[in-house]
This record gives structure tokens, C-alpha cells and sequence, in this order.
């Protein structure tokens, strides 16, 4: 009984050591402290301890763990014709840690809402950062210049010299997403709660997220956030049958899109954002240049494409979509395993909240995955791989079990 007890506490510890770890990596790759190849390890390590010493160590296997390793599969056959090795390696070897990650965690629910903790924590601190840079920008970049790492720093402040903020996160594609984050889970614990002053407090974090979003300007995580608020709302009342709370919902996101609107022509950063949606003469930031070159270069190459990152070389850069990034390096046949790997996971979360099991880690899923998809469309998700783990670690919340959830 004692052993029993000792193992599960040891366990507990583990647990909580590599739910930090995940939350490090994800947040704060680009901090100088932060050797990502060496905490990808340890995170690996720790969650191989956690899972040994549980009672029940066994694996589930599903078809989406097939789907999983279908991709690396074809990750690794790609990697063997690429015309950048090296990148074909790095994005093979991290796939393939990921999915070891993946597989011993995603069935572990005090691990997952450990993780969730973490995980609002430290988006919490970004939105903070990113706060922070808006009212104190030059002290702000002093301390960047201290704990960023040269080349994320060099970024943050030719990105400030544009008015675009990234906080701590060294780039504004990372801190944008972030703070999408942690807008949908506060928004979903604020939807799903019956204590007011809960709700109250998740909503402000949740606008105050929203400003933060703002300030970085990444056009393609707001749109991809409200998308995700959207669904996520909308599925949950229908499959519920609540017209009334449907219906509610709907007037509210007008009325918050009529905040919004406000906000952003009476801010600086808001009136920049709209610039760049109204009086660019680029409106996709050089995008659909890079989308041209896709289309023409895939020709002859359409059906498998040119191997694991491959665009890198041609390119010089990423696509910027990742299904058009997939189609290059991957052609037609990788393009539809990733599609499948992508969509799998949320059809059947889809499908649990219509069968009324509606908890807030399968609604908070649910929005992660389609603000991943969706901010796909112009980011790089995929290939930022911190943004990667996190999506993964979405699509393990889901399965946190209704009756395991206690006020988390």
C-alpha cells in the first residue's frame, strides 16, 4: 500500500515536471535559456517516467495512431528525395518525438489538466508581455534584449519598428497564437461555468487577450480565433438543442463584433490592423507571391512532391499555408494524410459533444484544433513546431473523461 502510494505521488511529480517542461516549450522556445532539442528530451524522459509508474501502463491504440504513423512514414520516404536534408531530418526527427510524446500522454488525464493549468498560466504571461510592450515599449525591448534569444530578439524589434508586438515570445506569430489560446479557453470555461464571478473573470482575461491579439497584428490568428469561437459556440448549443442560448450567442458575437470594430478604430494598433486589411497595397504580406511559386514549381512534381522540406530552398522561406507548404513538399498522396490526420481528431470530437458529453477540455479541444486549421490558412503552425506540441496536446484533451473533470 505504502509502494502503491509512494509510485503514485513520485508519478504526481513527473507529471507536474514535464507539464512544465511542455508549457516551456511551447511558450518560450525562443527564451535564452531554453535548449529546445535538450527540453524535448526531458519532456519525453519525464512522461516516459509518469507512464511507468502507473498501475495501468497499457497504450490504446486507435486509427488515429495509425494515421500518425502513416505520416512519419511518409515524412521519412520524403526526407529520402528532399532537396534540403537537413530540414527533412529536423522536421522527421521532432515528428517522430512528438509522436512518442503524444502516445504516452494522451490518455493520462491528471497530466492533460495539469497541463491545461500550465499551460493558462503562462498564456497568461504572454498576454501580460505583450500588454506591457504597448505601455512601456522601450523598457519592454531592454529586457527582450536581455532574455530573447539574438535572432528572436532581432525579429521583436524590427517587428516593434512596424508597430507589431511579440512580448516575450520573440516573434508575433507565436505570441498572436498564444494569446488566440487563451482567449478560447477562457472564453469556454466562461460559457461552460455556473459561478458568476468566474465567468466574469474568464471573460475579462478573455478580452484582454483579445487586445493582445490585436497588438501583434497577425490578421490570420484573429480571423482563425473567431472562427474557432464560433464553431466551437454554435456546435455546442446546437448539438444541446438550445435554440434560446443559440440564439443569445449569436447577438452576442455581434455585439462583440461591434466592440471590437470600436476598439480597433480608436486604438493604434486597431487602426493599424484595419490599414492593413483596407489601404494595403499588399494586402497578403507577400503571401500570394509565395503561393504563385507553389502552384507553378508543383507541375512536375504533383503527385508526390519534392520531399520533407524541400521549400525551404526554393523558397527561401515558408509558404505561409501549411496544406500549400504540404502540397509542395508532400504532393497530392501527403497532402490527403495530412488532411486525414488534421480532420480525424476533430470530426470525433465533434461527434462526442453532440453525444452530450460536452466538457470544458472537449470544448477547449475543439477550439484549439480549428483555430490551428484555420490560422493554417496564412501561418505556420505546422512548422513552428512549439505551436505543433500544442496543437497535439489539444487533440489529447479531448479525451479527459466528463467525470474526471472536478472544477478544473
Amino acid at each position: 500500500m505504502e509502494n502503491a502510494e509512494l509510485r503514485r505521488t513520485t508519478g504526481n511529480i513527473f507529471a507536474e515536471i514535464c507539464a512544465a517542461l511542455l508549457t516551456a516549450y511551447i511558450h518560450w522556445s525562443y527564451i535564452v535559456v531554453v535548449n529546445n532539442r535538450l527540453l524535448l528530451m526531458l519532456i519525453f524522459a519525464f512522461a516516459m517516467f509518469n507512464f511507468l509508474l502507473k498501475d495501468d501502463r497499457l497504450v490504446r491504440w486507435d486509427p488515429y495512431q495509425t494515421v500518425f504513423l502513416v505520416l512519419i512514414l511518409y515524412c521519412c520516404i520524403g526526407t529520402a528525395y528532399s532537396q534540403n536534408m537537413a530540414a527533412g531530418e529536423r522536421f522527421l526527427l521532432q515528428l517522430i518525438l512528438a509522436f512518442g510524446i503524444h502516445l504516452i500522454t494522451r490518455d493520462d488525464s491528471p497530466f492533460l489538466k495539469t497541463a491545461l493549468r500550465w499551460i493558462s498560466i503562462s498564456g497568461v504571461l504572454t498576454v501580460v508581455a505583450i500588454l506591457l510592450q504597448v505601455a512601456f515599449p522601450e523598457q519592454m525591448l531592454k529586457i527582450c534584449a536581455t532574455l530573447v534569444k539574438p535572432e528572436a530578439y532581432a525579429m521583436t524589434a524590427e517587428l516593434y519598428s512596424y508597430g507589431y508586438y511579440s512580448g516575450l515570445s520573440g516573434f508575433n506569430c507565436i505570441a498572436g497564437f498564444h494569446a488566440a489560446a487563451l482567449m478560447g479557453i477562457c472564453f469556454v470555461i466562461g460559457l461552460k461555468t455556473t459561478s458568476v464571478s468566474k465567468r466574469i473573470v474568464n471573460y475579462v482575461i478573455a478580452a484582454l487577450s483579445l487586445f493582445a491579439l490585436v497588438a501583434t497584428q497577425k490578421r490570420g490568428v484573429l480571423i482563425a480565433s473567431i472562427i474557432a469561437a464560433f464553431v466551437t459556440s454554435v456546435h455546442y448549443f446546437w448539438s444541446r438543442r438550445n435554440m434560446k442560448k443559440l440564439m443569445q450567442m449569436v447577438i452576442i458575437f455581434c455585439v462583440i463584433a461591434l466592440l471590437l470594430y470600436a476598439v480597433m478604430t480608436n486604438t493604434e494598433s486597431g487602426q493599424k490592423m484595419l490599414e492593413r486589411f483596407t489601404e494595403s497595397d499588399d494586402i497578403s504580406s507577400g503571401r500570394f507571391g509565395h503561393y504563385q511559386y507553389i502552384f507553378s514549381s508543383s507541375e512536375d512534381s504533383l503527385l508526390f512532391g519534392h520531399g520533407t522540406g524541400s521549400l525551404m530552398v526554393g523558397l527561401n522561406n515558408d509558404a505561409h499555408n501549411i496544406y500549400l507548404q504540404i502540397l509542395y513538399d508532400h504532393g497530392i498522396l501527403g497532402l490527403m494524410v495530412y488532411l486525414v490526420f488534421f480532420v480525424m481528431p476533430l470530426v470525433f470530437c465533434m461527434k462526442k459533444v453532440r453525444q452530450g458529453d460536452a466538457s470544458e477540455f472537449l470544448l477547449i479541444s475543439m477550439f484549439l484544433q480549428v483555430l490551428f486549421l484555420f490560422y493554417g490558412l496564412t501561418g505556420n503552425p505546422l512548422y513552428d513546431y512549439c505551436l505543433f506540441m500544442f496543437y497535439l496536446l489539444s487533440v489529447s484533451m479531448m479525451n479527459v473523461r466528463k467525470e474526471e473533470i472536478r472544477h478544473t
